[in-house]
């Protein structure tokens, strides 16, 4: 069980990447339940469920199907799934983000955005990565770990067409050290702040702390 489970005032949403989705009431009674075959992975998943409003959202990536669901969080049912449509390596250990009306996913190779109401995909930006950390937002720039070239990359909502790259040579999307990031947006620059390592078994994803 290595999600987090997702709650909202009535309900806990868990995903267990050996059998599929389960939601509960408060009492822990089950409300409904969304079965899926046991994942196939080398390493497990490392991916979790998120609640958008009504919907409940999950990338599901392992060498049977890659695709991102949405289930209504009420009832279970789906509401869409959207094929990922890519060979390769199966990662996905990235939990999805909401950006605006937009559920946006650090996938092998790439960071994209998929329209919250259909799961259309609307855009995607290269990016050599296994995907093993979930980016995060500080208001109009989203910013990821990439091991490839040891940086943080950030993408400002209105710039679908590359990254404006922050360089921290000793960070990795998998195994790598503690950093900080000075936000600068109107420079489109990063400070480094600090560097901290961690352990060779170290898994992190970024933080955004204060200004």
């Amino acid at each position: 069980a290595n999600a987090t489970v997702a709650a909202d005032d009535t309900h806990v949403y868990a995903y267990f990447a050996s059998c599929g989705l389960f939601c509960f009431d408060r009492e822990s009674k089950l409300i409904w339940e969304y079965r899926l075959p046991a994942s196939k992975r080398f390493n497990g998943s490392g991916t979790s469920p998120v609640l958008a409003g009504d919907r409940l959202i999950l990338n599901r990536e392992d060498d049977q199907e890659k695709y991102l669901l949405a289930l209504d969080a009420k009832t279970g049912q789906v509401i869409w799934k959207t094929p990922h449509g890519r060979g390769g390596q199966s990662f996905g250990e990235a939990t999805p983000i909401l950006w605006k009306n937009q559920v946006v996913l650090h996938r092998h190779n790439e960071v994209a955005g998929f329209d919250l109401d259909d799961g259309q995909r609307l855009w995607s930006v290269p990016l050599k990565t296994t995907a093993a950390s979930t980016p995060v937002i500080d208001d109009d720039v989203l910013y990821v770990t990439n091991v490839a070239d040891s940086a943080v990359h950030a993408l400002q909502r209105d710039t679908r067409n590359g990254m404006v790259r922050y360089p921290t040579p000793t960070c990795s999307d998998i195994l790598g050290p503690l950093f900080a990031v000075e936000d600068v947006v109107a420079s489109a620059d990063g400070k480094h702040v600090y560097v901290s390592a961690f352990g060779a078994n170290a898994v992190t994803s970024l933080a955004v702390v204060g200004e």
